[in-house]
């Protein structure tokens, strides 16, 4: 009997070792479903966003195709000859030569000025402020180029068709609108290029509005001829 039970226990520990292989290679089976699952997924999810992509490019294309078409443009160039214009705009160099002379004519009248020239949008190219000048006097001459060129209108002329009462006296409170005299706008071959502005003063006084108009006129008359 107990060498029956001795030699019993050699099966025994082989069942151990069978059964835990089978284990081992349950959980290698199963990791490997898990890992097969997962790549899956991501394969699934990738030619999701890759569909999602396509469809949202094809839809843009349309769109833009159908912009093209209501546009009179030609469908599959990148621009066509009707939805598309030039125009003509101050050089730096231009705006500079203008501002000089300026605020030359400024200074032979006595005036400590800041001049500013703005291109046809409305943007600042050149500012020029003499050493007396006030502070202020920057952002009011570059405001009434802005509001010259803006209305096509000189700010003298702006300045009383907009004054209390009128019907368009609402857009003097317009953002970086000045409806004082001193802008005006700059033309060239018929064509609005900027505009001029400036604010000056003499001994305290400021410069009335005819003089400005003068001094602005012999500027940019000087400069553009």
């Amino acid at each position: 009997m107990h060498i029956a039970s001795a030699q019993g226990k050699t099966p025994i520990m082989g069942a151990s070792i069978v059964l835990a292989n089978a284990h081992q290679n349950e959980q290698i089976a199963g990791e490997s479903k898990l890992a097969s699952k997962s790549a899956s997924r991501h394969l699934n999810s990738n030619h999701m966003t890759a569909e999602k992509e396509f469809s949202t490019n094809a839809h843009c294309k349309k769109i833009n195709s159908d912009l093209r078409l209501m546009l009179g443009m030609p469908v599959g160039f990148a621009t066509g000859t009707t939805a598309t214009f030039t125009s003509a705009s101050l050089t730096p160099d231009a705006a500079l030569k203008a501002a000089r002379a300026a605020l030359e004519t400024c200074r032979k009248n006595g005036h400590q000025a800041a001049v500013s020239v703005n291109d046809r949008a409305g943007n600042a190219l050149v500012m020029l402020r003499d050493r007396f000048a006030g502070p202020h006097t920057v952002d009011t001459a570059i405001n009434k180029a802005y509001t010259a060129v803006t209305f096509k209108l000189d700010t003298t002329s702006f300045t009383r068709s907009t004054q209390g009462g009128e019907p368009a006296s609402g857009v003097r409170h317009l953002p970086r609108i000045v409806a004082i005299g001193g802008g005006i706008p700059i033309e060239s071959a018929g064509s609005i290029v900027g505009a001029i502005g400036f604010r000056a003063r003499r001994a305290g006084m400021p410069m009335t509005s005819a003089p400005k108009r003068a001094l602005l006129l012999s500027a940019t008359n000087s400069t553009f001829d």
